[in-house]
């Protein structure tokens, strides 16, 4: 039923991002190509930081090896400033808003009972990027970052998580902490 349940949030999360997928010009192909890279994407960050990183801090308790799992994802995206081209605005909000994704995806690993549930939010998270063109890419990740979506996603990204933890420990998602 957890995985299930883990299944809804992923849809939920997802979608209204699939709707604003620009597929049209894109060969089915393509389409496939671009869905099992971010796929692979997915399974290589989730095994390395949920798997590897959260696993190991787990020892301390599930909070800290939440957050300092979630904060580790965040700063692994500093390398972009170096060596994606991106600008330091863009990548200052990519490592804020990578830190709550990570928190969000450590609640759904945790309420789903796997981390493929992760995986799968995390690849197709990752697909709508694999769909634009190279010049609305270099346009959007060497610009200005938009920090209001961003802090409005980290809130979201972080009350989420907590519900799923807190619901993966059996409490109810409604009653105080």
């Amino acid at each position: 039923m957890r995985l299930l349940g883990g299944f809804g949030v992923v849809v939920f999360l997802i979608l209204p991002q699939l709707f604003h997928t620009p597929f049209r010009g894109h060969t089915p192909w393509q389409i496939l190509e671009g869905f099992f890279f971010a796929l692979f994407i997915g399974i290589d960050e989730e095994l390395f930081s949920r798997g590897l990183i959260f696993g190991f801090l787990d020892k301390y308790g599930i909070k800290v090896a939440a957050v300092l799992s979630s904060i580790h994802f965040g700063a692994l995206h500093l390398g972009n400033a170096i060596w994606g081209g991106q600008s330091f605005s863009y990548t200052a909000g990519q490592v804020l808003d990578a830190a709550a994704f990570g928190y969000l995806a450590c609640g759904l690993m945790l309420f789903s009972g796997t981390i493929w549930m992760s995986i799968l939010l995390h690849g197709l998270s990752d697909f709508p990027m694999q769909m634009v063109s190279r010049t609305q890419f270099t346009h959007e990740v060497t610009g200005g970052f938009n920090w209001i979506g961003t802090l409005i996603d980290f809130a979201i990204y972080v009350v989420i998580g907590s519900m799923l933890m807190r619901a993966a420990k059996g409490k109810s998602l409604a009653s105080p902490s």
